[in-house]
């Protein structure tokens, strides 16, 4: 498949990202979310997954600051109508 040189640096944004950014990436909620060349997660509960895994990180480095923002960036996510299908029981 054949990527142009805009669509590669966005994807190259999303996977170059240090923990910080892609928080912040995921909580600016854009259309996709690239976890690898060409392989995207749409808006959803596999977003809120990957959130979970870089949390998980950020307390094994005891990373605290970071884990708020990411608990801030989950409430923010939770509460768009995109994901609100995810906190009915």
């Amino acid at each position: 498949m054949q990527v142009d040189d805009t669509l590669r640096a966005l994807i190259l944004s999303h996977l170059l990202a240090s923990p910080d950014g892609k928080v912040t990436i995921l909580r600016n909620n854009p259309y996709r979310f690239y976890i690898h060349e060409c392989v995207w997660v749409p808006r959803g509960i596999h977003r809120i997954q990957i959130l979970d895994e870089l949390e998980q990180e950020a307390l094994a480095e005891e990373a605290y600051e970071r884990c708020a923002r990411i608990q801030e960036a989950r409430r923010h996510l939770l509460a768009l109508p995109d994901y609100a299908h995810l906190l009915t029981p």
